[in-house]
């Protein structure tokens, strides 16, 4: 926050509420609170295929912002995530919205007479569990809750790096008169590695998750640095509202664990609930 100039205080006391916040930032005039989580994990790396629910942590750290919240529901306030080793917790957008809305997962339709999908009819959808739906309502809950913030440290190409290795897996590929096959291309990448490794780089930013239904939502204009972004669910869609003119520095997959095949939310993402009834909150 002192990076993006920004007038804060940490736990400040509050006449509305005994319980402190982490932060109060003013900004045009007006305060905002935030409540700043670290996941700490205590699972060890396993090798070989594991089942884990990524959402857990997630959802805990929304629990007690709640309460953290309970009185102030006239102000805007952010719950903030770090992942400081949590191998359980995948802090990117699609693992956040659904932490919010409903495990994601995929639906088809089944044609009853011959037991076949509906060409078509398949779809990405949120299903239960969601901290920000009242199931039993049909509406939204939790919505003190103006978002939820990734903060993370990604790390940065090094595009002299880039460009020094595809020369030299060309070159190498020219010396062999052919394509790489098999591990050679593993085995080339690793030699270049080893003589002159790329340099190591990060930027602290934050991956702004809004919540449709906050009673009063975090103004467009906060956090908005080069390497920040943010995203917007609007019942039916997941889309990328603001990037950072530095984002494209970001090396690719860099914000999730090695073990992680996902990559960030792309710019526009269909996703839908099935049966919930929008309500102004």
């Amino acid at each position: 926050m002192q990076d993006g100039g920004y007038q804060f205080e940490f736990e400040p006391a509050l006449s509305e509420s005994r319980k402190r916040p982490d932060f109060r930032v003013r900004f045009d005039d007006h305060q905002f609170f935030f409540e700043v989580k670290e996941r700490h994990g205590t699972s060890q790396p396993q090798v070989g295929a594991t089942c884990f629910d990524s959402y857990a942590g997630i959802r805990d750290e929304i629990n007690e912002a709640r309460r953290k919240f309970r009185m102030l529901k006239d102000s805007c306030c952010s719950l903030v995530l770090f992942n400081a080793g949590d191998l359980d917790t995948i802090l990117i957008p699609i693992e956040v919205f659904s932490a919010m809305f409903g495990d994601a997962g995929i639906s088809w339709g089944i044609d009853t007479s011959s037991f076949e999908v509906i060409p078509g009819s398949t779809k990405s959808v949120f299903g239960q569990r969601g901290k920000m739906v009242d199931y039993k309502q049909r509406t939204f809950q939790n919505t003190t809750i103006s978002s939820i913030i990734i903060l993370e440290r990604a790390r940065l190409r090094d595009q002299i790096f880039e460009a020094k290795l595809e020369h030299e897996l060309q070159r190498k590929q020219q010396a062999l008169g052919r394509s790489f096959v098999g591990y050679e291309e593993v085995i080339a990448v690793g030699e270049v590695f080893m003589s002159d490794p790329p340099a190591v780089k990060n930027a602290t930013r934050l991956v702004v998750c809004e919540n449709p239904g906050a009673r009063i939502p975090l103004p467009e204009g906060l956090f908005r640095g080069l390497f920040d972004e943010r995203y917007k669910y609007d019942g039916s869609r997941i889309a990328k509202m603001y990037k950072g003119a530095r984002v494209d520095e970001i090396e690719s997959g860099s914000e999730t664990p090695l073990y992680c095949l996902l990559d960030s939310c792309p710019d526009e993402m269909t996703v839908s609930m099935n049966g919930f009834r929008r309500q102004n909150p």
